[in-house]
């Protein structure tokens, strides 16, 4: 499996656990072998993966969340230019 699906699959993870689809996420895993918890990457490479920074407000959502922020941000500064 690339780093890329590895990344993809984790995000859908963490996003369907904190929506609490348990249902969903129990076929997700079934259907994509998802590792067991030990061999997951930890929210912080995640993070680092995806070029997310993260304070304490964004700590307590899905990194999903922090990376439309992130692009947000620099479609804005780029649209103005900075």
């Amino acid at each position: 499996m690339s780093l890329d699906t590895f990344v993809v699959e984790e995000l859908f993870r963490e996003y369907l656990t904190f929506m609490g689809y348990g249902h969903s996420l129990s076929v997700f895993a079934a259907e994509a072998t998802l590792p067991e918890d030990d061999k997951r990457l930890s929210r912080e490479v995640l993070a680092s993966e995806m070029g997310v920074s993260q304070n304490a407000e964004s700590r307590a959502l899905p990194l999903v969340f922090g990376i439309v922020e992130t692009l947000r941000t620099q479609n804005r500064d780029a649209a103005e230019g900075r």
